[in-house]
């Protein structure tokens, strides 16, 4: 049986409305390099102000544990630690910047029934964990958050509850986050193995007298050509029509294509994005 949902995490609308949307230059390479040591580097050009990034990655499991070391262009270096043998369904993460201003350790169980995290970021000074337990169709998870800094934030964050429920085809899911401020819905259809619908529908409350409520829409779909190429589309109700086209061009290289067009500010600038991906594994 496979494990319970986190409901905290992306469900599947998200496929059809949040991954792959970005409109920023990127090549991504991966190769392996002797004695089991895995390679990734990345180069990406960034969407607003055309600053261009390196990051280099380098992966390797030793007794059980995955190292993976990072270092980007201006020499920011970090490393982390991922045991996942403990016991079934256990994880345990380390992470840790070299430059010692940065660490968070994170703890997942993942079972049939429930699936729980929790993190600890001893530089924010922050505690966070949530839970989902799950029934046949029906899962229905919390999270939290504590923190014991001085200021304003210190104390126990509002509460965010979810819900999900799946039925065969189709996924209904709802999460309430600021005591009701905030709320989110989320639907998704596969129609087929290659078709797939995702709409989504937010209502934020913002101000203490004089609230004012809006509300964001967005429907997206996704298309699998065929087994070399998916096209994903998707409109928002502030008239933002984007897409995204992936082609396998080689067993070992994927293009993506992305755009966007804002056709409430046709005339204005930067309301035309476009994204360029190519990523190896050689």
């Amino acid at each position: 049986m496979p494990a319970a949902p986190n409901l905290f995490k992306s469900d599947l609308a998200q496929k059809c409305l949040g991954d792959d949307y970005k409109y920023e230059g990127k090549v991504e390479a991966k190769s392996a390099l002797p004695q089991g040591v895995a390679i990734k580097g990345t180069v990406t050009r960034a969407e607003k102000d055309g600053k261009v990034a390196a990051v280099v990655e380098l992966k390797k499991s030793l007794h059980k544990v995955e190292i993976v070391g990072k270092i980007d262009h201006v020499g920011a270096a970090s490393v982390s630690a991922e045991h996942a043998s403990l016991s079934p369904g256990f994880t345990v993460k380390l992470e840790a910047g070299l430059s010692g201003k940065s660490a968070k350790l994170t703890a997942d169980l993942k079972r049939e029934l429930l699936t729980a995290s929790s993190s600890f970021d001893p530089f924010k000074k922050l505690i966070a964990a949530n839970g989902s337990l799950s029934y046949r169709s029906v899962s229905v998870g919390l999270s939290s958050s504590y923190c014991y800094a001085d200021g304003k934030q210190k104390g126990f964050a509002a509460p965010e509850g979810a819900v999900q429920y799946g039925g065969g085809h189709y996924q209904v899911s709802a999460n309430v986050r600021k005591w009701g401020d905030e709320m989110s819905l989320r639907y998704h259809h596969s129609f087929s193995k290659d078709v797939s619908l995702g709409v989504s529908l937010d209502q934020r409350t913002s101000g203490d007298k004089n609230k004012e409520t809006n509300l964001e829409f967005a429907v997206g779909t996704e298309i699998k050509i065929d087994p070399t190429s998916t096209i994903k589309a998707k409109l928002s109700n502030e008239g933002v029509i984007s897409a995204v086209y992936s082609q396998k061009i080689k067993p070992n290289a994927t293009v993506k294509i992305s755009g966007t067009v804002d056709t409430s500010r046709l005339t204005r600038n930067n309301a035309h994005k476009i994204g360029i991906a190519l990523l190896m594994d050689l």
